[in-house]
Parts: C-alpha cells; structure tokens; sequence
C-alpha cells in the first residue's frame, strides 16, 4: 500500500489546489446508504455517481474506516483527504476536520482514523455532508465526491446495533495466539485472561471447530526435566482459563515441549522471554482452511 500525505486545511475555501468546479454527486432522489452486517462485520455503502461506492465498514477487533473506491481515476492518486460539511443550503457551509488518507491499488482510496471517523458519522446523522477529495500525481487539480447524508440516520441506527454485536475478533484474530510468561511462572495475566475470553466468543460461534491446540513452552534456563513440566503447566493454566470462560474441554489438545522448539535462539533475555510461551490454535474440522468462518 502506499502511504500518502497528509494535507492540512482549514476550510474549504483556503484548498492551494485547483479544484473541479462541480463535485461528482449523485442526484439527491437517487441516494441511499445501504446496510449489511453480520457478527464479523458492519457496513453502510452508498453508490456513487456514474460508478464505484464509498463505504463505511467496521470488522471485528479492528476500528472503522471509510473507503471510496471509483473506475473513473485514470492516474495515481498523490494525496487524498476526507471532510465533514455543513449542509450545502446553509449560508456559510465551511469544511473542516480533514482526515488523511491512503491508497490501495489504483482504484480505493482508505481514511482509519478511528476517533474523527465516529464524529464525522455523528455530524452526518445530524445533516452533515462528508467529501472525499483527492489529488492526483500527474496533475495539480483535485477531483472531489460528495457523500450526502440522505436516508443516512436509518442506516447509521442498524449499523450502531450490528457494532453493539460484533464478536471481538474473527477467524485469523482467534486461530493462532500466543501467550507469554514471566521466568519460571505459570500465572496467567489478566489482560491474557481477557484475550482468552475473545478467544474463546469466536469459539462458541463457529461450529466447525474441531480442535483448540494448546501447546507449552519454556526457555532454556534450568534443566529440561522440570522445563518440561513448567511448560506443561503453562498449557494447563490455559485451558483452565478456557474452561472457565465455557469453552469444551473435550476439543481441547494440551501438549508440553519444554524447552525443544524455541522461537528464537536463547542467546539473550528479550529472546528467551519470546520464548516462554503457550501457543493456542483453532482448526476447523471441515479442513477448508478458509480464513473466515
């Protein structure tokens, strides 16, 4: 992907750039903001005008962000920035709370900052219009698209709802974790108590899963005897945490390796403290190896 730069502005009027006269919108009969969701994610799209979409969407365990994404853009974009607006029939309309964007490809353009993305749904629910403009490299002018807030509040309502119920992560957050430990301890943590509790709300949704495996490990201080059984109380504090918080033991697979399979080499402390670990993973038992449940 490739990073773009970050334009600051005050309003609309004081852009340094050319911009085209007239913003590409869609005829305000023809808006609307679509809604879809399920428990791993959460989306309002609106279809822009002549072609592409603008998208807000929010996935499990990650913040939301807004995406446009048009077939009209013949060059690269060099900077890109979205605006919230006040409603074009009020007196003074100004454009403020610029939010820095990315590209993805030659044809989608990424906006993630998570805090001014929620104001900016919040302005929209109340009127507000939000536009995406954006530079291109081989031209100084600045094409913009409007995203006008029709039949926006109805959609924003299911969308709240669907994030109210998102599951905390999904299948490539929840197959593969690791859980680290102090030298000679098997205590688990409370913020890895808590992501075994995320861990484990994907487990009760999907029901292809077949088996969690739980494998202990140490570093090499000590004698490999006792580092055996400290990794195999490492992976039993685990699948206690797993049990509490409802998971079936019955899927469960603990394994101990003592010291046989390190990460990396137990040259220094920061290595030997990567080490000291429990590896949970999820396998599904249809054997898809999708990456979604």
């Amino acid at each position: 992907m490739k990073m773009i730069n970050v334009v600051i502005l005050a309003a609309i009027g004081s852009l340094p750039l050319h911009i085209n006269a007239k913003p590409i919108q869609k005829p305000l009969d023809q808006v609307s903001w679509n809604f879809s969701g399920d428990r791993f994610h959460c989306q309002m799209e609106t279809p822009l005008e002549f072609d592409g979409n603008a998208t807000v969407l929010v996935r499990s365990g990650q913040q939301p962000r807004v995406t446009l994404k048009t077939f009209q853009r013949p060059y690269f974009v060099d900077s890109a920035w979205l605006s919230i607006n006040d409603e074009p029939w009020k007196k003074e309309s100004l454009s403020y709370q610029w939010i820095e964007g990315r590209t993805r490809g030659a044809e989608e353009l990424i906006f993630q900052d998570s805090h001014k993305i929620k104001s900016l749904l919040n302005k929209m629910e109340k009127g507000a219009w939000a536009q995406v403009s954006a530079r291109y490299s081989q031209h100084q002018d600045v094409k913009t698209w409007e995203l006008p807030a029709i039949h926006f509040s109805e959609s924003l309502q299911e969308m709240k709802t669907c994030m109210s119920n998102l599951l905390p992560m999904d299948y490539p957050q929840a197959k593969d974790n690791l859980f680290h430990f102090p030298l000679g301890s098997s205590e688990l943590s409370l913020q890895q108590k808590l992501r075994i509790a995320d861990v484990a709300s994907y487990i009760h949704y999907d029901d292809t899963i077949g088996t969690i495996l739980i494998d202990g490990h140490t570093d090499d201080s000590g004698n490999s005897l006792n580092n055996l059984g400290l990794a195999r109380e490492r992976a039993k504090a685990v699948k206690a945490e797993l049990k509490k918080v409802g998971v079936d033991t019955k899927k469960i697979q603990v394994r101990a390796h003592g010291q046989r399979f390190p990460l990396k080499a137990n040259t220094n402390e920061s290595n030997r403290e990567q080490n000291r670990r429990v590896q949970v993973r999820i396998v599904k038992s249809d054997n898809t190896g999708r990456d979604q449940a």
